[in-house]
């Protein structure tokens, strides 16, 4: 059930299930329902993201009836866009399902036997531009989807 509704500047806070949140309205909008945005046959964003107004924010906002979905008109769709009670409590806050790994650096001392190696002459021959506003020495290389980037130290 959701329950106390307030539209801010950036975002909305509302209630699901007497837990209090928050959603993005940029985050809202990218992830609307309605039929011009998202395709319910192959679960795909119709909406080109990019296109959207960094800034933009509902014209209206309220719950349904029954408090089982938030409606909110979008200046740029011609009807309001619905989210269910249940799609916003699952993105309400991260959970398990959503937690990524840490993290982990690697270099050539902790990479496994099995790594793919590539002998240093080899990104040398690669042509590579310096890497802006770093130091003096530091270069970036593309080569067949796969970047390197080194610094040379100064001892």
């Amino acid at each position: 059930m959701l329950d106390n509704l307030v539209l801010g500047d950036e975002g909305l806070s509302l209630s699901i299930n007497g837990v209090a949140t928050r959603f993005d309205y940029f985050w809202l909008r990218d992830n609307a329902r309605d039929p011009v945005s998202f395709d319910s046959r192959s679960h795909q964003r119709e909406l080109f993201t990019a296109a959207l107004d960094p800034h933009i924010k509902p014209t209206a906002g309220q719950l349904n009836g029954n408090a089982s979905a938030l409606l909110l008109d979008w200046p740029d769709l011609d009807m309001a866009a619905e989210y269910d009670a249940t799609f916003l409590a699952d993105f309400a806050g991260p959970t398990d399902h959503m937690r990524l790994p840490a993290p982990r650096p690697w270099d050539r001392d902790n990479l496994d036997a099995d790594a793919v190696r590539l002998p240093f002459a080899s990104l040398q021959a690669i042509e590579c531009r310096p890497v802006d506003g770093k130091a003096a020495g530091s270069r970036v290389c593309c080569c067949y989807g796969t970047r390197a980037i080194w610094m040379r130290q100064h001892i």
